[in-house]
Parts: structure tokens; C-alpha cells; sequence
């Protein structure tokens, strides 16, 4: 998880979102304050926000971005994961077409966990991307 973010704060760098200096100083920070989550940090000082994460890195790899406060979502739908589960792969299921799943992730990078949950509910699952907090709130939302 951590080379994950790692990786993705080098984009946010990379794609001229955040400086470098900006990064290094709120990282100089993080040990002072006792926190750990270089991403967190970044957000909760307001360097970024976490829909411009969201929508770099569904453009950095190629996967539609889900704004799971407009999403209408059906009782059928939330039907097909469970609570524990959706909690457990932290994920939140938003469509369904044909027979095919749609559901919102937050790590891009994660593809075995969208496997692992296409093999537990026997559906093609195809992912979108959402931020953790997003998904979080949704699932305790509905």
C-alpha cells in the first residue's frame, strides 16, 4: 500500500498538481504532527483535493471516475455485495448492466482485490474509481 502511494503522489507531482516543495515540507511535517499518511496530509492541508486525485488517476489509467454523490443507486444493485464485503474490499457497488457489475474502487493499482470480488460473486465486475473517503461514506450511508 505504501509503494501505491508513493507512486501516487509522484503523479501528483509529475502531473503539476502539487509541487515537489510543496510535497518534501508537508512531508517534513507529517513526523512532527506523528502522522504517517503523506496523501492524508497533502488533502488535509488543502495542497489538493481528493477529487483531483480521483479524476488524475482515472485519466492516468484509463478507468471512468464515479462521483458517488450523484449516484442513483437501485436496491438490486446494492443487492449483489453485501455490507461486510463491500466494506472488506472497500468498494461500493453502483451499476448494473447486462451482466455486468460496475463498482467503485479507490486504488487503481488494486486489481486483485476487483478478481477476488468478480470470483466471490460469480459477475464480471468492472471497477470505477472513487476516493476511499467517498466509498466509506457511502457504505455507511446506504
Amino acid at each position: 500500500m505504501v509503494a501505491a502511494k508513493d507512486h501516487i503522489v509522484q503523479l501528483i507531482i509529475e502531473k503539476g498538481l502539487v509541487s515537489s516543495e510543496t510535497v518534501e515540507n508537508v512531508r517534513k511535517g507529517l513526523s512532527e504532527d506523528g502522522q504517517d499518511d503523506l496523501l492524508d496530509a497533502l488533502t488535509v492541508t488543502g495542497h489538493i483535493r481528493r477529487d483531483q486525485i480521483t479524476e488524475m488517476l482515472a485519466e492516468e489509467f484509463m478507468m471512468p471516475a464515479v462521483d458517488l454523490e450523484k449516484a442513483r443507486v437501485v436496491s438490486t444493485v446494492l443487492d449483489t455485495v453485501p455490507r461486510e464485503l463491500a466494506a472488506r474490499y472497500n468498494v461500493f457497488p453502483v451499476e448494473i448492466k447486462d451482466d455486468t457489475l460496475y463498482v467503485a474502487i479507490s486504488d487503481p493499482l488494486d486489481m486483485d482485490g476487483v478478481d477476488s470480488l468478480s470470483h466471490v460473486l460469480k459477475k464480471t465486475v468492472e471497477p470505477l474509481l472513487a476516493s476511499k473517503e467517498d466509498i466509506s461514506r457511502t457504505i455507511v450511508r446506504y
